[in-house]
Protein backbone atom coordinates (compact mmCIF):
# COMPACT_ATOMS: atom_id res chain seq x y z
CA UNK A 1 0.00 0.00 0.00
CA UNK A 2 1.56 3.36 -1.04
CA UNK A 3 2.45 5.83 1.65
CA UNK A 4 0.38 9.05 1.70
CA UNK A 5 2.02 12.07 0.15
CA UNK A 6 3.13 15.06 2.22
CA UNK A 7 0.13 16.98 0.93
CA UNK A 8 -2.27 14.21 1.96
CA UNK A 9 -0.60 14.00 5.39
CA UNK A 10 -0.94 17.78 5.85
CA UNK A 11 -4.64 17.61 4.97
CA UNK A 12 -5.14 14.75 7.44
CA UNK A 13 -3.43 16.77 10.18
CA UNK A 14 -5.65 19.79 9.53
CA UNK A 15 -8.77 17.63 9.63
CA UNK A 16 -7.64 16.05 12.92
CA UNK A 17 -6.85 19.45 14.44
CA UNK A 18 -10.26 20.82 13.43
CA UNK A 19 -11.99 17.79 14.92
CA UNK A 20 -10.00 18.19 18.17
CA UNK A 21 -10.95 21.89 18.41
CA UNK A 22 -14.61 21.03 17.83
CA UNK A 23 -14.44 18.36 20.52
CA UNK A 24 -12.95 20.87 22.97
CA UNK A 25 -15.79 23.31 22.26
CA UNK A 26 -18.28 20.50 22.92
CA UNK A 27 -16.55 19.76 26.21
CA UNK A 28 -16.76 23.42 27.28
CA UNK A 29 -20.49 23.39 26.46
CA UNK A 30 -20.91 20.15 28.42
CA UNK A 31 -19.17 21.77 31.43
CA UNK A 32 -21.33 24.87 31.21
CA UNK A 33 -24.45 22.72 31.46
CA UNK A 34 -23.11 21.43 34.79
CA UNK A 35 -21.89 24.62 36.43
CA UNK A 36 -23.88 24.35 39.64
CA UNK A 37 -21.93 23.55 42.79
CA UNK A 38 -23.83 20.27 43.08
CA UNK A 39 -21.87 18.54 40.28
CA UNK A 40 -18.71 16.45 40.74
CA UNK A 41 -16.50 14.90 38.06
CA UNK A 42 -14.19 11.94 37.50
CA UNK A 43 -11.75 11.37 34.65
CA UNK A 44 -11.10 7.78 33.51
CA UNK A 45 -8.16 6.81 31.26
CA UNK A 46 -10.36 4.09 29.71
CA UNK A 47 -13.56 4.78 27.84
CA UNK A 48 -15.83 2.78 30.12
CA UNK A 49 -19.01 3.90 31.83
CA UNK A 50 -18.65 1.44 34.74
CA UNK A 51 -17.83 2.97 38.12
CA UNK A 52 -16.17 0.51 40.48
CA UNK A 53 -13.49 1.06 43.16
CA UNK A 54 -10.06 -0.51 42.65
CA UNK A 55 -10.41 -2.96 45.57
CA UNK A 56 -13.38 -4.68 43.90
CA UNK A 57 -12.47 -4.56 40.20
CA UNK A 58 -11.49 -8.21 40.29
CA UNK A 59 -14.76 -9.38 41.81
CA UNK A 60 -13.67 -13.03 41.93
CA UNK A 61 -10.77 -12.29 44.27
CA UNK A 62 -12.39 -9.58 46.42
CA UNK A 63 -12.78 -10.55 50.06
CA UNK A 64 -14.19 -8.12 52.62
CA UNK A 65 -12.21 -9.54 55.53
CA UNK A 66 -8.94 -9.38 53.63
CA UNK A 67 -9.78 -5.86 52.43
CA UNK A 68 -10.16 -4.50 55.96
CA UNK A 69 -7.03 -6.33 57.06
CA UNK A 70 -5.23 -4.46 54.26
CA UNK A 71 -6.39 -1.12 55.71
CA UNK A 72 -5.32 -2.18 59.20
CA UNK A 73 -1.86 -3.19 57.98
CA UNK A 74 -1.48 0.13 56.18
CA UNK A 75 -2.57 2.06 59.27
CA UNK A 76 -0.13 0.17 61.49
CA UNK A 77 2.87 0.33 59.15
CA UNK A 78 2.44 3.90 57.96
CA UNK A 79 2.44 5.63 61.36
CA UNK A 80 5.89 7.08 60.72
CA UNK A 81 4.62 8.86 57.61
CA UNK A 82 1.12 9.87 58.65
CA UNK A 83 0.41 13.64 58.60
CA UNK A 84 -0.21 15.50 61.83
CA UNK A 85 0.36 14.43 65.41
CA UNK A 86 -2.97 12.75 66.19
CA UNK A 87 -4.08 9.29 65.09
CA UNK A 88 -6.15 9.31 61.91
CA UNK A 89 -9.77 8.19 61.93
CA UNK A 90 -10.44 5.04 59.91
CA UNK A 91 -12.04 6.91 56.98
CA UNK A 92 -8.99 9.20 56.91
CA UNK A 93 -6.70 6.16 56.78
CA UNK A 94 -8.66 4.91 53.76
CA UNK A 95 -8.51 8.30 52.03
CA UNK A 96 -4.79 8.72 52.68
CA UNK A 97 -3.96 5.19 51.50
CA UNK A 98 -6.07 5.76 48.37
CA UNK A 99 -4.09 8.91 47.70
CA UNK A 100 -0.84 6.91 47.79
CA UNK A 101 -2.01 4.13 45.50
CA UNK A 102 -3.53 1.49 47.79
CA UNK A 103 -6.68 -0.13 46.35
CA UNK A 104 -9.70 0.86 48.47
CA UNK A 105 -13.49 1.04 48.24
CA UNK A 106 -13.22 4.75 47.53
CA UNK A 107 -13.41 6.43 44.11
CA UNK A 108 -11.74 9.81 43.54
CA UNK A 109 -13.88 12.74 42.35
CA UNK A 110 -13.29 16.45 41.94
CA UNK A 111 -15.51 19.51 41.84
CA UNK A 112 -13.46 20.82 38.90
CA UNK A 113 -14.25 19.31 35.47
CA UNK A 114 -10.93 20.57 34.06
CA UNK A 115 -9.03 18.58 36.68
CA UNK A 116 -11.11 15.52 35.78
CA UNK A 117 -10.32 16.00 32.09
CA UNK A 118 -6.62 16.23 32.89
CA UNK A 119 -6.69 12.90 34.74
CA UNK A 120 -8.57 11.34 31.82
CA UNK A 121 -6.03 12.34 29.15
CA UNK A 122 -2.80 12.60 31.16
CA UNK A 123 -1.42 9.14 30.36
CA UNK A 124 -3.87 7.30 28.13
CA UNK A 125 -3.45 7.35 24.35
CA UNK A 126 -6.90 5.82 23.76
CA UNK A 127 -10.42 7.23 23.99
CA UNK A 128 -11.08 8.41 27.56
CA UNK A 129 -14.11 9.60 29.49
CA UNK A 130 -15.18 12.21 32.05
CA UNK A 131 -18.06 11.28 34.36
CA UNK A 132 -20.39 13.82 35.96
CA UNK A 133 -22.65 13.09 38.93
CA UNK A 134 -25.19 15.31 40.67
CA UNK A 135 -24.24 14.97 44.34
CA UNK A 136 -27.67 16.17 45.47
CA UNK A 137 -29.17 13.01 43.95
CA UNK A 138 -26.63 10.80 45.76
CA UNK A 139 -26.02 12.51 49.11
CA UNK A 140 -23.13 12.64 51.57
CA UNK A 141 -22.02 10.63 54.55
CA UNK A 142 -21.11 12.72 57.59
CA UNK A 143 -17.52 12.05 58.59
CA UNK A 144 -18.70 11.15 62.08
CA UNK A 145 -20.86 8.37 60.60
CA UNK A 146 -17.93 6.53 59.00
CA UNK A 147 -15.05 7.08 61.39
CA UNK A 148 -14.85 3.42 62.41
CA UNK A 149 -14.30 0.30 60.31
CA UNK A 150 -17.40 -1.32 61.84
CA UNK A 151 -19.55 1.52 60.55
CA UNK A 152 -18.10 1.22 57.04
CA UNK A 153 -18.64 -2.56 57.03
CA UNK A 154 -22.32 -2.00 57.90
CA UNK A 155 -23.07 0.53 55.14
CA UNK A 156 -26.15 -0.18 53.05
CA UNK A 157 -25.70 2.44 50.35
CA UNK A 158 -23.08 4.40 48.40
CA UNK A 159 -22.68 8.11 49.03
CA UNK A 160 -20.02 10.79 48.80
CA UNK A 161 -17.64 11.68 51.62
CA UNK A 162 -15.41 14.72 51.95
CA UNK A 163 -12.52 14.31 54.36
CA UNK A 164 -10.13 16.95 55.58
CA UNK A 165 -7.32 17.36 52.98
CA UNK A 166 -4.40 15.29 54.25
CA UNK A 167 -1.93 16.57 51.64
CA UNK A 168 -1.51 19.65 49.40
CA UNK A 169 -2.21 17.43 46.36
CA UNK A 170 -5.73 16.54 47.54
CA UNK A 171 -6.46 20.21 48.23
CA UNK A 172 -5.14 21.28 44.80
CA UNK A 173 -7.31 18.69 43.08
CA UNK A 174 -10.41 19.82 45.03
CA UNK A 175 -10.94 16.18 45.76
CA UNK A 176 -13.65 14.15 47.45
CA UNK A 177 -14.65 10.48 47.34
CA UNK A 178 -17.56 8.17 46.76
CA UNK A 179 -17.62 5.49 49.48
CA UNK A 180 -19.03 2.22 48.12
CA UNK A 181 -20.95 -0.27 50.21
CA UNK A 182 -20.53 -2.96 47.51
CA UNK A 183 -17.11 -2.32 45.97
CA UNK A 184 -17.25 -5.48 43.84
CA UNK A 185 -20.32 -4.27 41.88
CA UNK A 186 -20.51 -1.47 39.29
CA UNK A 187 -22.16 1.62 40.72
CA UNK A 188 -24.95 3.36 38.82
CA UNK A 189 -25.57 6.73 40.48
CA UNK A 190 -29.26 7.43 40.97
CA UNK A 191 -31.12 10.14 39.13
CA UNK A 192 -29.87 11.28 35.77
CA UNK A 193 -29.18 9.52 32.49
CA UNK A 194 -25.61 8.18 32.61
CA UNK A 195 -25.10 8.56 28.85
CA UNK A 196 -25.57 12.33 28.78
CA UNK A 197 -23.48 12.70 31.95
CA UNK A 198 -20.43 11.05 30.38
CA UNK A 199 -18.20 12.96 27.97
CA UNK A 200 -15.90 10.96 25.67
CA UNK A 201 -12.54 12.48 24.72
CA UNK A 202 -11.35 10.80 21.54
CA UNK A 203 -7.73 9.66 21.37
CA UNK A 204 -7.01 12.01 18.47
CA UNK A 205 -8.14 15.00 20.56
CA UNK A 206 -5.78 14.22 23.46
CA UNK A 207 -2.84 16.49 22.42
CA UNK A 208 -5.18 19.43 21.86
CA UNK A 209 -6.92 18.87 25.21
CA UNK A 210 -3.55 18.73 26.99
CA UNK A 211 -2.49 22.00 25.34
CA UNK A 212 -5.69 23.80 26.31
CA UNK A 213 -5.62 22.42 29.86
CA UNK A 214 -1.99 23.50 30.22
CA UNK A 215 -2.93 26.97 29.00
CA UNK A 216 -5.64 27.12 31.67
CA UNK A 217 -3.20 26.09 34.41
CA UNK A 218 -4.00 22.38 34.61
CA UNK A 219 -0.91 20.25 34.29
CA UNK A 220 0.92 17.71 36.44
CA UNK A 221 2.90 20.41 38.28
CA UNK A 222 -0.22 22.22 39.54
CA UNK A 223 -2.35 19.11 40.04
CA UNK A 224 0.25 17.01 41.89
CA UNK A 225 2.00 19.92 43.70
CA UNK A 226 5.29 18.09 44.16
CA UNK A 227 8.56 17.31 42.38
CA UNK A 228 7.05 14.28 40.64
CA UNK A 229 4.36 16.53 39.20
CA UNK A 230 6.87 19.15 38.09
CA UNK A 231 8.96 16.53 36.27
CA UNK A 232 5.87 15.02 34.64
CA UNK A 233 4.84 18.49 33.44
CA UNK A 234 8.29 19.24 32.04
CA UNK A 235 8.44 15.80 30.37
CA UNK A 236 5.14 16.51 28.62
CA UNK A 237 6.38 19.95 27.48
CA UNK A 238 9.61 18.46 26.13
CA UNK A 239 7.81 15.72 24.18
CA UNK A 240 5.14 18.09 22.84
CA UNK A 241 7.65 20.43 21.19
CA UNK A 242 5.51 23.41 22.19
CA UNK A 243 6.95 26.79 23.18
CA UNK A 244 5.62 28.71 26.17
CA UNK A 245 6.28 32.24 27.34
CA UNK A 246 8.55 31.00 30.13
CA UNK A 247 10.51 28.58 27.92
CA UNK A 248 11.01 31.23 25.23
CA UNK A 249 12.62 33.46 27.86
CA UNK A 250 14.78 30.60 29.13
CA UNK A 251 15.97 29.83 25.59
CA UNK A 252 17.09 33.43 25.09
CA UNK A 253 18.99 33.34 28.40
CA UNK A 254 20.63 30.00 27.59
CA UNK A 255 21.69 31.15 24.11
CA UNK A 256 23.12 34.40 25.48
CA UNK A 257 25.05 32.47 28.13
CA UNK A 258 26.41 30.04 25.52
CA UNK A 259 27.66 32.91 23.29
CA UNK A 260 29.36 34.61 26.22
CA UNK A 261 31.31 31.45 26.99
CA UNK A 262 32.85 31.18 23.50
Amino acid sequence: MPRPSKADAAVARRVAERRARERWVKFVEWMQERQAARWVFRGEPKCATALRPAIGRNAASWDSGREFLLYDLFDHRSRLYQPGNSKLQFIEVMAWSQHHGLPTRLLDWTTNPLAAAFFAVQTSRKDTIVHAVDVAEVGFFAESDVQLSTAIRALGETKFIETAPLSPRIAAQRGLFSLHHQPNINWKPPGRDRVSDCFVIEAGSRPYFLQRLNQLGFDAATIMTDLDGLCASLRWWYQSGLPTASTIGRRVAIRSSSRSMR
